[in-house]
């Protein structure tokens, strides 16, 4: 269910980004995600990093810090989307279940919400329509 709510998230935060005109921070968001799968895996799961693999992180740290100071404020949705894909990604590879199930599952456990959003936000969108016709 968890892994649910993350991709839920995830999916809907993008969706949301694009439809506000966020696409810059929704490009960061997947610059960010490798490097913060980077930190929990070697943090959480312990993973050893030799210096190749320490050399490209911080080169593509700095790259990414550069974007961000550039950028002039605070992506919160960039931050957001990483984070609910590394925790997501984290999940996967802790629980040892494979892709292709898990993830019907997961749309599955998700269908029931994002079709009542989808009927609920269609509804909410002829609403007026309908009090004028009527």
């Amino acid at each position: 269910m968890l892994t649910s709510l993350l991709i839920g998230g995830n999916w809907s935060t993008y969706i949301w980004a694009v439809m506000h005109d966020k696409i810059v921070e929704t490009s960061m968001g997947y610059y960010i995600n490798p490097l913060l799968s980077i930190i929990l895996g070697a943090i959480i799961l312990k993973e050893k990093l030799n210096k190749i693999n320490i050399i490209s992180f911080l080169l593509a740290l700095i790259g990414v810090f550069i974007i961000i100071l550039n950028y002039n404020q605070i992506p919160w949705v960039a931050i957001l989307l990483s984070l609910m894909f590394a925790f997501y990604g984290l999940l996967k590879k802790i629980l040892y279940i494979e892709t292709i199930p898990s993830l019907t599952i997961e749309t599955g456990l998700l269908l029931p919400i994002f079709l009542f959003l989808v009927f609920t936000i269609k509804w909410i969108a002829i609403s007026p329509i309908l009090f004028y016709l009527f």
